[in-house]
């Protein structure tokens, strides 16, 4: 067992108490009685992993019980109580049993069996695991940022490979949502192999309340920091699409899409410019390119495409995506602040900000049209009227 250290995020505190009042909740329906305060006083410290010793010193309800007996006694009795609900219940299978270091999963069981997916899930705190050896190959040397929803990121080593560098993702294990997500993404990465413009996925696993992913690790410059403000010249953003379009029509030949193209999630290496954030990546109907829809929304405002926001992508979204990176180069405006649009068509007004050749304009207004269906529909097609333009 290794000790882990919690890295407490600011809202920790709302976290906590979420999940002492889903167990609380769940006992109340099995035993019509709520938990007494000392046992609530247990969860909560538990939920913050707090020790029995620095749980009486926190909290003024447990200061004056012997630390033997609140371990020995109390928390023994809370242990096997909540075991015993979690059996009554008959939702449960009759060999589980609830532990201090499984709190948290008992959360997370309490709300798969009561179908929480579509609720705002828990951020269970994500663990400092700096030093520590996962799958007893990648050693974890330092944290590197938070997201939303329970994720974080790492840099690490790969022992089985000369100590080559990686990205750890952490998710928490938390929801069926979160996990259903997470087995698409590794599953599908794995199944499309290696690209030059794709990090390698080397490994997906969960491991006691979170799941890991495993990825090369890119060091570069985000397209995000090098939109600046300034125009860029028509022959790089050319060049810049032309780049993107072929790692996306890559992936489309997979019948998959992205689904959260943005400048954030692509980085250039070395004049080549990668595409990374596959959390959102998901399939499309084979045969009919179907629309997939999903009960949340995923994308960066003012790249995410219109039909997206009631929760549906196509593979013109993704097209949508790359033609408002393009607006954007070429205009240096975000697209947030282009706030003109052409009231007969929704598409948006943009061409009045900068010269650009009418042949290119064209290509773009198609990709970034209001109307999925009027779209480029692959970006093999939108690739190969690219590439008959003229050199800029």
């Amino acid at each position: 067992y290794h000790t882990y250290k919690y890295m407490y995020s600011a809202n920790l505190r709302e976290d906590v108490s979420n999940g002492l009042t889903i167990i609380n909740d769940f006992v109340y329906q099995v035993t019509d009685e709520y938990l007494n305060d000392n046992e609530q006083a247990i969860i909560r410290g538990s939920l913050e992993d707090l020790t029995y010793e620095t749980m009486q010193q926190e909290y003024i309800i447990l200061k004056y019980y012997a630390l033997r007996y609140i371990s020995r006694n109390l928390a023994y009795d809370l242990w096997r109580k909540l075991t015993s609900v979690a059996q009554q219940s008959k939702l449960f299978p009759q060999d589980y049993r609830v532990k201090k270091k499984k709190i948290w999963h008992f959360v997370d069981q309490i709300n798969q069996i009561q179908g929480e997916d579509n609720s705002e899930p828990i951020n269970i705190p994500s663990l400092i695991i700096e030093g520590e050896k996962l799958r007893d190959r990648y050693e974890v040397e330092e944290h590197l940022f938070d997201c939303d929803a329970g994720e974080s990121q790492f840099r690490a080593i790969d022992l089985h490979l000369g100590n080559k560098p990686c990205l750890v993702i952490q998710r928490s294990n938390q929801t069926p949502r979160i996990r259903q997500q997470f087995e698409r993404e590794g599953k599908n990465l794995s199944s499309i192999g290696r690209h030059s413009q794709l990090p390698e996925l080397k490994a997906y696993f969960a491991e006691e309340q979170h799941l890991y992913l495993v990825y090369e690790y890119i060091s570069g410059i985000a397209l995000t920091e090098l939109l600046t403000g300034q125009p860029w010249q028509e022959y790089r953003v050319k060049s810049l699409l032309i780049s993107l379009l072929t790692v996306l029509e890559f992936i489309q030949q997979h019948n998959l899409t992205h689904r959260n193209i943005n400048p954030d999630n692509i980085i250039q290496v070395d004049n080549q410019w990668i595409l990374i954030d596959f959390a959102c990546l998901k399939e499309i109907n084979h045969v009919h390119r179907s629309i997939t829809h999903s009960t949340f929304t995923q994308g960066m405002k003012g790249y995410m495409a219109p039909e997206q926001h009631t929760g549906m992508a196509t593979f013109a979204s993704d097209i949508y995506a790359i033609g408002m990176i393009a607006v954007h180069a070429l205009t240096g405006i975000h697209p947030c602040n282009l706030r003109k649009y052409n009231p007969q068509t929704g598409n948006k007004i943009w061409r009045n900000q900068v010269q650009v050749n009418d042949a290119l304009s064209n290509i773009i207004d198609r990709a970034i049209n209001y109307h999925f269906c009027d779209r480029y529909q692959s970006a093999k097609e939108m690739l190969k009227d690219l590439k008959s333009l003229p050199s800029v």
